[in-house]
């Protein structure tokens, strides 16, 4: 009688355990009755205030003020000071590891003009820029000022008739020509005559002795004939009659 009275009491102990345990889920605040309760955050400050009540205030203002706070005028100022400074003397550098080249004073660049003869070479290089791209011909001389004629192909006598089909490109080209004897020579010579020596810059036959090198190397492309070199007529030179 006395064990079953003890088993009563402990089956009831168990019941009530299992429900607190149950309760204690259901509410969310289980916990031992003696163990003390979680800690309240707030419970610092108050202890901070216990401490030192009047620096409590003052740290914590200090706290959010740094945290919060945007920053001041003149904090931003030496800020962008300081952005500056680094970027003048990234320039700096630069400058000095790759300099701007130099340009004399009395060179044509400097002074943004050419002299007369520079000029001319320029028009000239334009004009056979000109040929080459359009085809168009280069406005030729057709009147006779003098006994200067510029030789375009030097061949034996006995092989004169080998002429006639450079004769004959030249013709097509505005160009009239003719073949006279020099020396036990057969050339081919302009018919146009200058003052001065063609091959001499400034000169009135300089175009057309440069016009005519410059046919020189379309020759063999257009006309098939290899006798003459690759680039034929590129030693041309003046005679005087």
């Amino acid at each position: 009688m006395a064990r079953k009275s003890k088993r009563m009491i402990l089956n009831e102990a168990i019941r009530q355990g299992q429900a607190k345990i149950a309760e204690g889920l259901k509410t969310g605040q289980m916990r031992a009755d003696n163990l003390p309760a979680q800690a309240n955050p707030r419970d610092n400050e108050l202890a901070l205030d216990d401490i030192a009540p009047g620096r409590a205030g003052f740290l914590r203002s200090k706290k959010k003020s740094i945290i919060r706070e945007p920053l001041s005028y003149k904090a931003k100022l030496i800020l962008l000071s300081c952005v500056a400074v680094l970027v003048l003397g990234i320039w700096f550098v630069a400058t000095l590891i790759n300099p701007e080249p130099s340009v004399p004073p009395d060179s044509p660049a400097a002074s943004g003009s050419l002299n007369e003869s520079d000029a001319s070479e320029e028009i000239e290089s334009v004009q056979e820029r000109m040929v080459r791209e359009t085809g168009t011909e280069v406005p030729l001389p057709v009147v006779s000022t003098g006994d200067n004629v510029i030789c375009i192909q030097t061949i034996a006598l006995s092989r004169k008739d080998e002429l006639a089909p450079i004769a004959e490109f030249f013709r097509g080209k505005g160009i009239e020509t003719e073949i006279i004897a020099v020396s036990g020579k057969a050339v081919l010579v302009t018919k146009v005559g200058f003052e001065q020596n063609p091959v001499k810059k400034g000169t009135d036959g300089y175009k057309l002795f440069q016009r005519i090198k410059q046919l020189g190397t379309v020759y063999v492309e257009e006309t098939k004939d290899t006798k003459f070199g690759v680039k034929p007529f590129q030693d041309a030179y003046g005679h005087k009659r």
